[in-house]
């Protein structure tokens, strides 16, 4: 609607909304909050159909199997194998059931994110930072954010940890589509950090 930052914004809010299950009166307060964007109910609900139906059939097809997979097993799990159960896919209050249906499609992709991130650090850890060290690199793993790794080191050496943290997230498991890591920065400030 607006252009720019906000069309981007707004697109990457239907995104996730839509995989967490979210619906037109959700997706539209959200815009509103986080994008300061003015879409009716009607907009939205064509949005999401347009998503599913159009741009990701195949993500309407995931969501129902997940459903399916829960209502039948009363649990779902991440690639890696964590579970999470959910009896309330049997409820017979309607939002109980709808918030299991959309923790049924949700677990699998938040909990397996995290598990690359883990792969990834760990990876990290072992390979990547002892060569560091060994050619005395000043580097040190700060924190993670959601599937960020923050790190410090030496304005000399952030290009080669960036190289190497990027090929090490990248490479923390094989998928059919690749893992590729954006968004990364060599040189940014603690008052930059959000």
């Amino acid at each position: 609607k607006n252009g720019g930052a906000s069309k981007r914004a707004s697109a990457k809010n239907v995104s996730f909304g839509v995989l967490y299950g979210i619906g037109s009166k959700g997706l539209q307060g959200q815009l509103k909050s986080k994008c300061h964007t003015e879409w009716t109910e009607e907009e939205c609900q064509k949005m999401i159909d347009l998503w599913l139906g159009t741009a990701y059939p195949q993500v309407r097809v995931y969501m129902e199997k997940q459903k399916h997979f829960c209502r039948q097993n009363l649990y779902v799990e991440s690639l890696h194998g964590r579970r999470r159960y959910l009896p309330g896919v049997h409820s017979s209050i309607p939002r109980i059931r709808e918030e299991a249906y959309r923790q049924a499609i949700n677990h699998p992709i938040q909990s397996t994110s995290s598990e690359v991130l883990k792969l990834a650090m760990r990876n990290i850890w072992n390979r990547v930072l002892p060569e560091l060290w060994a050619r005395n690199v000043y580097v040190e793993p700060v924190l993670t954010v959601h599937d960020e790794i923050i790190m410090e080191t030496e304005k000399s050496a952030a290009q080669e940890v960036l190289d190497a943290v990027r090929r090490e997230m990248e490479s923390a498991i094989e998928l059919v589509v690749p893992i590729v890591a954006d968004g990364l920065f060599t040189e940014i400030s603690w008052a930059d950090l959000k």
